[in-house]
């Protein structure tokens, strides 16, 4: 199946322009052409999507250079290929630098196909090129939009000095330091303290963050800094290696997370879960209290009704009975408290 081929001709002579057409034809290709005599017809046409330019050199009211100029002009690249029966070795270089991809002789048209199919081939890799870095450059500006945007912080860590040669903008929201000036503290400058994920207590040297990126492919863990306002914040750090080519180490990659809130819910949470414990023990106290209370209480009843009224010994049974009436309102509190 013929190759379909759009051409642009720009030629005066009519003549030229059937010996340019019959040879691209010969070519093999399913050919559309287009001819046009001057800048005016050119410009009405070049509108159009077209995978060739061929342009004489001189035209009576247009050169090729002009078919170039408009070209660069408009951002189209188009093969464009000149052709001409008198021309300078120094013309030729001319349109050459004004981008011309190629020139043909009028004498010597049969290298016209093998140009036209060396153009194509590589206008197509330069289109393939540019799809692939628009592709790339749009990616860039996606991590770039979703990196400076979001909360967290994103950074890469060079070993052994401690560098941080990228920090995201959001350190400074979290912390009121920029990128620089955390270098120039350090990081250990704003940490009050560190602990892992489990609490324990965990340097943040660069001897232990590198061992336990080596050991454990990952370095976890959430620091207590204090901003530059003077506020405290948690941040969860996780990171992982950063090598070169060679499975060298250089550093760690990772992200800061603000935990202030759910480090306060987790304090909140601790508290409560010890109230809760206190409660369940003063309700426990207080029930055992009160059987003892009860006790003392009923007892102390029946020797009030075997003593008589003039009993010196009932004085001192009353005042038993009191202390074990307060302690009875005491073991009431205790209750009401496990309540709550």
């Amino acid at each position: 199946m013929a190759e379909p081929l759009r051409v642009l001709l720009v030629e005066d002579s009519a003549d030229d322009a059937l010996l340019l057409e019959r040879e691209i034809r010969r070519g093999g290709f399913d050919l559309s052409l287009t001819r046009v005599e001057n800048e005016a017809q050119f410009l009405s046409a070049i509108s159009q999507a077209w995978d060739v330019v061929v342009s004489d050199y001189v035209l009576p009211r247009f050169t090729a250079l002009g078919v170039l100029r408009h070209l660069r002009h408009l951002h189209l690249d188009v093969p464009t290929i000149v052709v001409s029966g008198t021309v300078t070795e120094s013309e030729l270089v001319a349109a050459m630098k004004a981008g011309a991809h190629d020139y043909v002789q009028k004498q010597n048209l049969a290298r016209l196909v093998g140009a036209v199919r060396r153009e194509l081939g590589e206008a197509a890799g330069r289109r393939r090129r540019r799809e692939a870095e628009d592709a790339l450059r749009e990616a860039q500006e996606r991590f770039r939009f979703v990196v400076e945007n979001t909360a967290d912080v994103v950074y890469r860590l060079r070993f052994p000095d401690m560098v941080y040669d990228y920090l995201s903008p959001g350190i400074e929201r979290l912390t009121g330091y920029g990128p620089r000036e955390i270098n120039g503290v350090g990081l250990n400058g704003l940490v009050v303290s560190a602990t892992d994920t489990a609490g324990r207590p965990v340097a943040i040297d660069k001897m232990e963050w590198a061992r336990r990126i080596e050991q454990f492919g990952e370095f976890s863990a959430d620091y207590q800094v204090r901003t530059k306002s003077g506020e405290l914040r948690w941040l969860a750090d996780h990171s992982f290696p950063w090598r070169d080519g060679h499975g060298r180490l250089l550093g760690a990659v990772g992200t800061l997370v603000d935990i202030t809130v759910r480090r306060d819910l987790e304090a909140q949470l601790t508290q409560a879960q010890k109230m809760e414990a206190v409660g369940r023990l003063a309700g426990g106290v207080a029930h055992d209290f009160n059987n003892l209370t009860t006790a003392i209480l009923g007892y102390s009843e029946l020797m009030l009704r075997r003593l008589g009224a003039d009993d010196p010994l009932r004085r001192y049974v009353a005042e038993v009975t009191r202390a074990a009436e307060r302690a009875a309102g005491l073991t009431r509190q205790l209750l009401a408290f496990s309540r709550k």
